[in-house]
């Protein structure tokens, strides 16, 4: 087969896993897709790493491709700029693929005893593609989005996270496409059932043990908290003028004013004016309807604060309880993982700002160690969007709480596969930490994850609504809340490791 011919098959392939994840959750779908990358990079020393990259081309510019119209519809940057931001960031993301492919190019061309059994092999090259992902969630802030893992979360692997994490789903899902792509070579290659026999007992295994899992409490419920989550469904592009703020605080009054929820939550940023500017008549209301409702409100808001001689601004979470007094508010939390390009610019990317635009670009990391939303003996985790995507920061987070609450806004990205697939990681933070997920956004998804994954209750994209429920309140840790990510990347390192001695003996 010529190499351009392999080529677009593994941009093909890589396209095509993007049904995988929300909202598709092809699940199944997804071993095909990478069982199709390894057979074409099959004993390709010299294009392992463009094969990879192309796969990555197309599995980041189906599952992300959201991210062009947000930049354009949301800035002054043009489509041509904006094209250009795209096609850097689809170059950075694919290097991460088309590296793993490289490594286990060379690590498959490693001469073995005999009686090294094949599975050893197909185990290893997960390791490598696993530890890959590992790094582009944690290199240069890290963008751990589309991680393989995160395709299972509603499949029957899903509940292995709760020992390994997102990342164990990532190697177990790579090892099945393996051993998939093996079977498929004994089929061409008439060489025995040997491959297809141990396929079977693997998936076998590992779907019986997820499903077994299950059933398995981690955590023990330690009582209820009732919820009201706010989705306002406010434009985006008239966010910032004195019209949008004054449908927005209208909007949000609304909403909560009739709230029996011991806890109501606007998203993201839902006051758009810095809160320490805002009227003194605009606090007091927040504080009436607090009061009046007996419920403790959480503000999406951009707070300005000095810190010694410097101003600081953090995209923070502001509560203010019903027995708020002469304070401005009661608690507050500042986002500790910011968006590149979103929310500050990197070293050397100030440039771009005149582009991209200044609205809260200049924002300063939150400090690490924030004290959960304490409501009497009720503990709250909060999050800030973006940073649900980081699983042992939410794993910190969830240490000290009894569940777990994000606040977004993906009107940016309003209309695309972008909610959803936030929701699908939410689902697995659930899962990791054995918490309750509640999640409130401006368009959607607002939503209650119980945890297990599974959404309970979900609003409408592009409605404005409340959504009521009770959550439950657990204690206890479930195994990756003790071991994190450690277990698992010690094996893959240990099973490479451990290959290359016995190809040196």
């Amino acid at each position: 087969m010529p190499h351009y011919v392999k080529y677009l098959l593994c941009i093909l392939f890589g396209g095509l896993m993007a049904v995988a994840y929300a909202p598709f959750n092809a699940w199944w779908f997804q071993p095909f897709c990478l069982a199709g990358l390894f057979l074409l990079v099959d004993n390709e020393k010299r294009t392992g790493f463009i094969l990879g990259a192309c796969f990555g081309i197309g599995w980041f510019g189906a599952g992300m491709w959201w991210v062009l119209p947000g930049m354009v519809n949301y800035s002054k940057i043009g489509w041509f700029n904006a094209g250009a931001l795209y096609v850097a960031l689809l170059l950075y993301l694919s290097l991460f693929p088309g590296l793993a492919i490289a490594i286990i190019v060379h690590f498959r061309s490693l001469t073995l005893p005999s009686r090294v059994p094949s599975w050893m092999m197909w185990g290893g090259c997960a390791a490598i593609w696993t530890l890959f992902e590992w790094l582009r969630g944690n290199i240069f802030t890290g963008l751990p989005w589309l991680l393989t893992g995160y395709a299972q979360s509603s499949g029957p692997l899903a509940s292995l996270a709760s020992l390994g994490g997102v990342l164990s789903l990532s190697y177990l899902a790579t090892l099945i496409a393996i051993i998939l792509a093996a079977v498929i070579n004994e089929f061409e290659k008439k060489t025995g059932t040997k491959n297809r026999n141990l396929a079977l007992i693997v998936v076998v295994v590992l779907c019986l043990t997820g499903m077994a899992l299950e059933q398995i409490e981690w955590t023990q419920k330690s009582g209820k908290l009732s919820v009201r989550l706010m989705q306002g469904n406010l434009s985006q592009l008239e966010k910032f003028s004195n019209d949008g703020l004054r449908q927005a605080i209208l909007t949000y009054a609304n909403l909560a004013s009739d709230s029996n929820a011991e806890l109501t939550v606007m998203p993201e940023t839902a006051i758009p004016l810095e809160w320490n500017s805002q009227p003194s008549q605009l606090l007091e209301m927040w504080k009436e309807i607090a009061k009046a409702r007996n419920t403790t409100l959480l503000i999406g808001s951009v707070v300005s604060h000095f810190e010694g001689q410097r101003n600081l601004t953090t995209n923070s979470a502001i509560a203010i309880m019903p027995t708020s007094s002469h304070h401005s508010y009661n608690y507050r939390y500042d986002k500790q993982h910011l968006i590149p390009l979103g929310e500050f610019y990197p070293t050397g990317t100030n440039w771009l700002m005149h582009l991209l635009g200044p609205n809260f670009s200049s924002l300063t990391p939150g400090v690490a160690d924030q004290s959960p939303l304490q409501l009497q003996e009720k503990k709250i985790g909060v999050s800030i969007c973006f940073e649900d995507l980081f699983d042992t920061e939410i794993l910190h987070r969830a240490k000290d709480a009894h569940m777990l609450l994000s606040m977004s806004n993906f009107a940016w990205f309003n209309g695309t596969a972008a909610p959803d697939q936030h929701l699908q990681i939410a689902q697995l933070r659930a899962i990791e930490t054995g918490r309750w997920v509640v999640q409130a956004a401006n368009f959607g998804r607002t939503a209650i994850v119980d945890q297990h994954g599974r959404i309970r209750m979900k609003l409408d994209e592009n409605a404005m609504g409340v959504l009521d429920g009770n959550v439950d309140l657990v204690v206890g840790k479930t195994p990756f809340m003790y071991f994190g990510n450690w277990p698992l990347l010690f094996l893959c390192v240990g099973q490479i490791a451990f290959m290359r001695y016995l190809s040196l003996r």
